[in-house]
């Protein structure tokens, strides 16, 4: 539009615009003359790709209809193959990320899961720099003492202990029958 804009301005070439009519086709070798546009039909037929497949081909006894059938088709087939091509591509990538996520969790499961000195080695050598062993292992009464110490103590731990275990037991085994049944 800027072109014929500038052109027109200048005098020397009808105004371009309009819609696709016969006033928005300009005939080349009219330019600068004050004859009539001509009318040039620039429509592409729909098989000019077989009919020009067709025309290079070296062998005169093949007739156009067959020719063209065939053309068709590997040219459908070649369409399809870039398609499934591309989405093999897609699908590539996309694996690529999953492995980058895979190996990303990898890498957290691995810290999780990693021995971790939670001792300090100051407290664990004695004086003479020697190491000392040192006891790490949980009492098995450990959850009821807690759980008595937080209950305010109102009867004698042995006792609150037995409830304590019963009730626990009680507490995960029906726990464990709902998840069974849900499954």
């Amino acid at each position: 539009a800027t072109v014929g804009a500038a052109a027109a301005a200048l005098g020397k070439l009808p105004s371009f615009g309009g819609s696709a009519d016969q006033s928005s086709r300009v005939n080349i070798n009219a330019i600068g003359t004050e004859a009539a546009p001509e009318i040039i039909d620039v429509t592409i037929p729909y098989d000019a790709a077989s009919r020009l497949a067709f025309e290079s081909y070296p062998d005169d006894g093949v007739d156009y209809v067959q020719f063209k059938m065939l053309y068709e088709s590997q040219m459908v087939a070649e369409v399809k193959a870039k398609v499934q091509e591309r989405k093999v591509k897609e699908m590539q990538l996309v694996l690529d990320e999953l492995e980058k996520d895979a190996a990303e969790i990898r890498f957290q499961i691995d810290e999780l899961f990693r021995p971790k000195t939670t001792v300090d080695e100051e407290k664990v050598m004695n004086e003479s720099g020697s190491v000392t062993s040192v006891d790490l292992s949980i009492d098995y009464d450990a959850a009821a003492k807690s759980a008595y110490e937080a209950s305010g103590k109102s009867m004698e731990f042995e006792t609150f202990r037995e409830r304590y275990v019963e009730e626990t037991v009680a507490m995960v085994s029906a726990k464990k029958a709902e998840r069974d049944a849900s499954n």
